[in-house]
């Protein structure tokens, strides 16, 4: 299991997006309910649809109120769901994920100093393991939303690609003395994206749970209220839910970001292990 699957397995919560889906599944049965009217009900779909199999319009100011209930009860145990996720993510955080970055800089540190004790112009071949940035570079890689989270946050995104192209540079390394000093630089970059890493992290984990206090406070419409002001209430309880599941996954992805990091110092530290000084220079003259 990789450290990335680590931090995935611990705070993860597979229902969360289900329970999310499922209120604004509500809010929308919710604004179709009180603004449908009886002729109006043949032409609804989808969300709407349900409602109209189960609930008669003529009935809908009792129908309101329960339903009401209703989104109220799934907000809160979706409040409950990400309060939950967010502790864990903290504690594994700030716990067993930043003892593997502790490590991790340590295992790099002595492996480049164990270069340091070399020969410095011991060669490095051309096609050697040690002069593929691959080796390196691919434990920072994500997909589409570690990408977007980059681009937003420009002080994170920019400290993920110092790391990069620092590994960019062992393409150039022919020499021991090369290779120790692009090792230092990646280690450097790494410890400068831990420390950005962690205070992004312990930003939007604030974001996230004042976004999750909102569920606590959703505002249900009243029966004589308007059909627009019942759709402006739903359109405001959904932008509540949304911005809730946003941030709970930015807190997600960001906190996955140092396990890349420690992916990658690790990297270091394995093939700087391989590299095979030159033999000594024999005085024996036969």
């Amino acid at each position: 299991m990789t450290q990335d699957d680590a931090f995935l397995d611990v705070p993860s919560n597979p229902e969360l997006d289900a329970e999310f889906d499922h209120l604004n599944w509500m809010f929308d049965g919710y604004v179709s309910l009180s603004t449908a009217t009886r002729d109006g009900f043949r032409n609804l779909s989808g969300n709407e649809s349900f409602y109209c199999l189960h609930f008669d319009v003529g009935q809908v100011a009792g129908t309101e109120a329960k339903l009401s209930d209703s989104i109220k009860e799934v907000a809160q145990r979706l409040y409950n769901n990400i309060t939950d996720m967010l502790k864990r993510i903290s504690t594994y955080f700030f716990g067993d994920a930043q003892k593997n970055a502790n490590d991790a800089a340590e295992k790099a540190e002595s492996a480049i100093a164990a270069l340091n004790e070399m020969e410095g112009n011991t060669p490095i071949p051309d096609d050697s393991p040690l002069r593929n940035p691959d080796n390196i570079i691919k434990a920072l890689e994500g997909g589409a939303e570690y990408n977007e989270i980059k681009d937003e946050n420009r002080d994170l995104g920019g400290a993920m690609d110092k790391i990069r192209t620092a590994a960019e540079k062992v393409k150039g390394c022919d020499t021991v003395a090369k290779l120790r000093t692009v090792y230092a630089e990646i280690q450097s970059s790494s410890n400068q994206g831990l420390q950005s890493v962690g205070g992004s992290l312990r930003k939007v984990l604030s974001n996230a749970q004042q976004a999750a206090n909102k569920l606590r406070n959703l505002k249900a419409p009243e029966e004589d209220d308007t059909p627009e002001v019942k759709a402006g209430i739903k359109e405001e309880n959904k932008d509540a839910s949304d911005e809730a599941k946003d941030e709970t996954k930015k807190a997600r992805i960001i906190g996955g970001m140092q396990n890349k990091i420690v992916g990658a110092l690790n990297a270091v530290s394995k093939m700087a292990k391989t590299v095979k000084e030159k033999p000594a220079k024999s005085n024996f003259k036969g």
